[in-house]
This record gives C-alpha cells, sequence and structure tokens, in this order.
C-alpha cells in the first residue's frame, strides 16, 4: 500500500507518535527553549478500515507542515503534532479518550479529527466544553456540527450529497431504487434525506436492506434484491463493505446499475477485484486544485489513494496556522477568526458557515477501466 520511501517514514513517525511521543518541525529544533511551542492535536485512523484514508490524512498533514515552515506562516514560533489512533469503524471510544488525553493532558490548541462519523459524531457534543476548535474531516452525519460552536467540517454533508445524487438518478432515468444501507449515522442520514427527495424526481425506492457496519456477506441483501424489478442499486455502505458487495455482485452474475456514497475509493476497486464496480459512479467534493496535486505528486512521486482525505487533512492545519498566526493561541479567538475570514487553500475559496460546515464543491466521479476519474457526459 506504501507505495514510496517518503510514505513509509511518515507512517512509521506516525506510529511511533500513537506509541507516545508527539513530533514537531521547526526551523530551529535545536534551541526549543527560545521557541512558543504550539501544539496541535491530530485523531487520526491509523489502524483498521479506513487506515488507507488515515495515511492519505498523514500525507496532507506532512505536505502542510512543510508549507507552514517554508512560508515561516508561524513566525519563529514551534508548530507539534500531537497524533492519537481511532479507527474509524468501532473507534468512538477510542475517539473521546484521545480528545479527552490532548485537551486535559495535552493542551493542545487545536484539533484536526477524528476522521468518519462513527468516530467523530461521539466527539462532537464534548467539544464546547473544553473551547478547543476542532476541525473534522470524512465526516459527513449531520450530528458532528449540530449545536457546537467549536466544531468546523471540512467535508461535505450528506444533505450535499443528496442534492448532487438526485439530479444524476433523474439523468439515468432511474425509476425504481432498491438501497442497501449500513447502521450508522451518515449512511442513515444520506439514506433518509435521500428517502425524502426521491419522488420529487419521480423515482422511489423498491427494496429498503440495512447492514451492520462491520457486515462482510451480504448475499441476504442480494438475494432480496434478485426479486425486486429495480432498475439501479445505491450501494451506502462504509469502508471494506463497498468493495466486498462489489465484488459479490460480481460472483452472482447480477447487472444492474449502480450508485453509491463518497466512501468510495481506488481501494474498494483493490477489494472487488477489480471489475465488480466498473461503471459505478458517486459524489464527491471536488479535492484540491491542479497546483496542489502537482504539490502532492513532487513531494511524494504520486498522488495519495485518497486526495480529497489528503486535501481536507492539509486544509485544516493550514487553516488552523493561519488563524493562530492572526488571533493567537486562545480557542475563542481561533473560532471567531475561522468562521469570518475566507481561505484560500489546496480546494480553492473556502468558508465556514454559521453552523460550522464548509462550503465546498461537489462532482460525480465513475469508476472506468479499474480507475477513479471524472463522470463526463
Amino acid at each position: 500500500m506504501f507505495k514510496n520511501s517518503k510514505t513509509i517514514l511518515w507512517l512509521v513517525i506516525a506510529i511511533i507518535t500513537v506509541a507516545g511521543v508527539s513530533y514537531g518541525l521547526s526551523r530551529n529544533s535545536t534551541s526549543p527553549e527560545k521557541q512558543e511551542l504550539i501544539k496541535i492535536g491530530v485523531i487520526i485512523s491509523l489502524t483498521g478500515k479506513g487506515a488507507d484514508r488515515g495515511e492519505s490524512a498523514m500525507q496532507g498533514l506532512n505536505l502542510a507542515l512543510k508549507k507552514i515552515n517554508d512560508r515561516e506562516l508561524l513566525g519563529d514560533k514551534e508548530l507539534k503534532l500531537i497524533l492519537e489512533d481511532a479507527p474509524i469503524i468501532g473507534g468512538g471510544e477510542k475517539a473521546i479518550s484521545a480528545f479527552n488525553k490532548l485537551t486535559a493532558i495535552d493542551k493542545v490548541t487545536a484539533i484536526i479529527g477524528p476522521m468518519g462519523s462513527p468516530t467523530a459524531v461521539p466527539v462532537a457534543p464534548i467539544v464546547d466544553a473544553t473551547k478547543t476548535p476542532t476541525i473534522v474531516h470524512t465526516a459527513s452525519a449531520k450530528k458532528v456540527t449540530e449545536n457546537n460552536e467549536y466544531v468546523f467540517r471540512l467535508w461535505t454533508t450528506s444533505r450535499n450529497y443528496v442534492d448532487a445524487i438526485l439530479p444524476q438518478i433523474q439523468k439515468n432515468s432511474y425509476k425504481k431504487i432498491a438501497a442497501i444501507t449500513a447502521q450508522a449515522d451518515n449512511t442513515i442520514d444520506q439514506l433518509n434525506i435521500l428517502k425524502q427527495e426521491i419522488d420529487t424526481i419521480g423515482a422511489s425506492f423498491v427494496l429498503d436492506e440495512k447492514a451492520s457496519a462491520e457486515e462482510t456477506d451480504f448475499h441476504t441483501q442480494l438475494a432480496k434484491l434478485k426479486q425486486t424489478d429495480a432498475d439501479a442499486l445505491f450501494i451506502n455502505l462504509h469502508e471494506g463493505q463497498i468493495g466486498l458487495i462489489g465484488r459479490q455482485i460480481k460472483e452472482l452474475g447480477l447487472e444492474i446499475p449502480i450508485f453509491t456514497n463518497s466512501v468510495m475509493s481506488q481501494v474498494e476497486i483493490e477489494v472487488s477485484s477489480g471489475e465488480g464496480l466498473e461503471g459505478v459512479w458517486y459524489p464527491r467534493f471536488a479535492g484540491y486544485d491542479n497546483k496542489a496535486k502537482q504539490d502532492f505528486i513532487s513531494e511524494y512521486g504520486e498522488e495519495p489513494t485518497n486526495p480529497e482525505t489528503a486535501a481536507a487533512a492539509h486544509d485544516a492545519l493550514l487553516i488552523l496556522a493561519q488563524a493562530i498566526s492572526q488571533s493567537g493561541t486562545n480557542g475563542e479567538k481561533i473560532k471567531d477568526y475561522i468562521y469570518s475570514h475566507t481561505f484560500d487553500v489546496s480546494i480553492g475559496q473556502l468558508k465556514f458557515r454559521e453552523n460550522g460546515d464548509a462550503i465546498l464543491p461537489l462532482k460525480i466521479k465513475t469508476v472506468k477501466d479499474g480507475k477513479i476519474v471524472d463522470l463526463v457526459e
């Protein structure tokens, strides 16, 4: 999975950090006593399902650190990242423990993460009490930013995704939709919003099957699919599951148009054994611009496995660095600065709404010849 030596090096550093050693990059690390130390906590998925997204996030963070130092964005201050591992699936309790450690023991100025709705949703209610600005990425469940002043989301929401899916369903003339959905906040959110809106385009659901977020065998749900007259299948599952169900669909010889959610990635294609997800389409935020793409390729030799996740982590750290450089390390001042400013980052000009959600562009992606590309019509 790790395509070059730089990626391996940073992962080793990350693992050491998770074991209890923090790391920082500075221009004058030999004289830390002369520098103000700014600590940023990172709750990231380095193990379990979603580790590939954690790897991409690390690439984004490391590239952002390099840019912050090269531009002297924080002057002579030393920026240190303190990492805590919380797997996307099943890592909710770890994420809560990580947040409490970072705020109470490490005394971080701000936090990036957790990654994914299953870990971000449990943490969101405890953020405001600490007044710690927290930028969550790769989490779309609406609960993440509900009733929280200090939680920002640098990722698109379930509502955004449905707004992109509906016109594509209409273009493809799907009328009878089957859905197989993981029982988790973000996937259930997306399904419920889609259900509320589907009749506005003259379509309806003919199958609504659920699966646990850890399920690996979907033959029962697919058997029920075969008994319907559905003309499209919505695979609304989690990391690893999309690839597995794609493989099982291929093995069963089922031929039906498929669309899925933003969890889709090149890793899912590999899990599906290649052809199982050919032609699948899904919504995704546009990710970084071409200049940033070239920055990643220059640094790592190729694009990250999950470019959007890399971009979100990269931009989250740059946003925090800019806010800290202009407003200091007080949590309330950082929060107010983020709400009131527009940021020029790798995904373009970015501003946060009053509820903490970023305004992000979306694209429809598809799988063609085993690769993820923009859908061109």
